[in-house]
Formats: structure tokens, C-alpha cells, sequence
């Protein structure tokens, strides 16, 4: 009996495992609401989903401060370079939905190009969300200028497939479930962020040391 106490109590000690994975599951869901609350504006979604990974990437090497002081930081610190690319982003995605809707009402009569040309579009907006998924993690961790960022997180996402195809799972996983429950959807944004963060930042560490991995965060 004293034995089977000694365990629920190192269990539920403050420094127990099931206290410290509450806590770091916590953390997850407060930057994940800070994300939220930050992208509000709309122009201010690529700094938020910067300081989001760049929050989730410190958690992960155990060296936050907290989220919402390393997120509010770090919103800071990557506020202009992440907005840029949030804008070149966004716009290359409206004009790609502007195709995909001309050519999808093209292909609904018939015509055989137009069917053609809306599969071909299909494919690119794959590819666009998946090269999106490496944008904001990429220029949190690497120092490039904008055309290298975009190609190398091109790069990245077809270099790691598998990888990028197991964050779209997630991802999508994440999303269904919480269509089906709604009230989960203020964890959805922390949720997103920690699973492609962890598979992220075993990616970007075979290209860079551990140390530089968060360079931009200290």
C-alpha cells in the first residue's frame, strides 16, 4: 500500500509526469488561443502563425518562458517578415481559388479542357497548401530572403513528403474532428501547432544544429 502511495504521489507531485504533460498540453492550448485572438485583424496571420511555431519550438526544446510572454515576443521579432509573406501568400492563394471556381465552372459543362485545365488547378492548390505548412515554421528558424524562403520551403515539403503528407493528415483529422464537435475548436490552433511543430522541428534540425533552431527565439 505504501508503495502503490509513493507512486500516485510522485504521479501527482507538481514535477510528476502526468502534472508536467498537463501543463505542457496547457501551454499548447494558450498559444494556440493567443493565435487566435492575434490573427484577428487578418493581416496579422502570418506573424501569429510565426510566434505560434516559434512558441511551440521553445516548449519543445524546454526553453519557454511561458507562452504568452515567448508569444508576444516572438509576434514582435517576426512581425514584418511574416506579414510580407502573409500578404504574397494570401493573394497567390485568391488568385489560384479565382482559377480553380472559372475553371470548375468550365469543366461543369462538358468541355473537356476545361475539365483538363480544373484538374490541373486542383493539383496546384495541393501543392500550395502543402508548400504553407513549411512557410511560417521556415522563416522562424532560417534567415533567408523572401525567393529563398519560398523555394526552399518548396523544396522542403516535396524533400519530406511523407512528413508533409502526415501533417495534411493530421491536420485534416484535427479539423473533422472538431467539426463534429465544435466546442474543440478553441484547441484546434494549439493542437495543429504542436503536432506539425514536433514533426517540424525533427525536419529542420538534419539542416541546422539544435542551438541554431531557435536562434531566431533567444
Amino acid at each position: 500500500m505504501r508503495r502503490i502511495d509513493q507512486r500516485l504521489e510522485g504521479l501527482f507531485s507538481q514535477d510528476g509526469k502526468l502534472m508536467s504533460s498537463l501543463s505542457l498540453i496547457s501551454d499548447f492550448v494558450i498559444a494556440g488561443v493567443l493565435w487566435f485572438i492575434f490573427s484577428l485583424p487578418i493581416i496579422t496571420v502570418g506573424a501569429s502563425t510565426a510566434a505560434l511555431f516559434s512558441t511551440v519550438f521553445q516548449m519543445i526544446k524546454q526553453e519557454d518562458t511561458g507562452p504568452l510572454k515567448s508569444f508576444l515576443r516572438a509576434f514582435g521579432e517576426h512581425f514584418r517578415r511574416a506579414t510580407v509573406i502573409w500578404l504574397i501568400w494570401l493573394l497567390l492563394g485568391a488568385f489560384l481559388a479565382l482559377d480553380l471556381y472559372f475553371y470548375l465552372m468550365w469543366s461543369a459543362t462538358g468541355e473537356s479542357f476545361g475539365v483538363v485545365l480544373f484538374s490541373i488547378f486542383c493539383g496546384l492548390c495541393l501543392i500550395y497548401i502543402c508548400v504553407g505548412m513549411y512557410l511560417f515554421p521556415y522563416t522562424v528558424v532560417f534567415s533567408s530572403n523572401l525567393r529563398r524562403t519560398f523555394l526552399n520551403s518548396a523544396y522542403l515539403s516535396f524533400r519530406h513528403l511523407p512528413v508533409t503528407l502526415l501533417m495534411a493528415i493530421i491536420n485534416l483529422a484535427l479539423l473533422m474532428l472538431c467539426l463534429a464537435f465544435p466546442v474543440l475548436f478553441i484547441v484546434l490552433p494549439g493542437a495543429m501547432g504542436a503536432a506539425d511543430g514536433l514533426l517540424l522541428y525533427r525536419t529542420f534540425s538534419r539542416y541546422v544544429s539544435k542551438a541554431d533552431v531557435s536562434k531566431s527565439e533567444n
